[in-house]
């Protein structure tokens, strides 16, 4: 457990005021699991930031993650590029035959 996951666990544990802002933490915790390649505690976590964010505020960043996990994992992270390393090598590659 890497020290932001432990800070952002002793949040979720004392409570925050707002409830975007739990939601935000259990999405940072999800992003996390998914690393650790633990899916059934990431899905969880992103089923409680769905419901704690009411206003809709990180709507794109849990469909994101959500995605990233049913592609297979933690390809993605929060922000990243994504896709396969070698997608652009590839992509020059079929370019050069033609």
């Amino acid at each position: 457990m890497n020290v932001a996951e432990k800070f952002l666990k002793d949040a979720v544990r004392l409570g925050l005021r707002q409830g975007h802002d739990e939601a935000a933490a259990k999405l940072n915790l999800a992003v996390c699991a998914s690393a650790k390649r633990k899916v059934r505690e990431a899905t969880i976590l992103l089923k409680d930031a769905k419901r704690l964010d009411t206003k809709g505020i990180l709507a794109k960043d849990i469909k994101m993650v959500e995605d990233a996990i049913k592609g297979g994992g933690a390809r993605t992270s929060v922000g990243g590029r994504g896709g396969s390393p070698s997608s652009a090598r590839q992509a020059r590659r079929s370019k050069a035959k033609k």
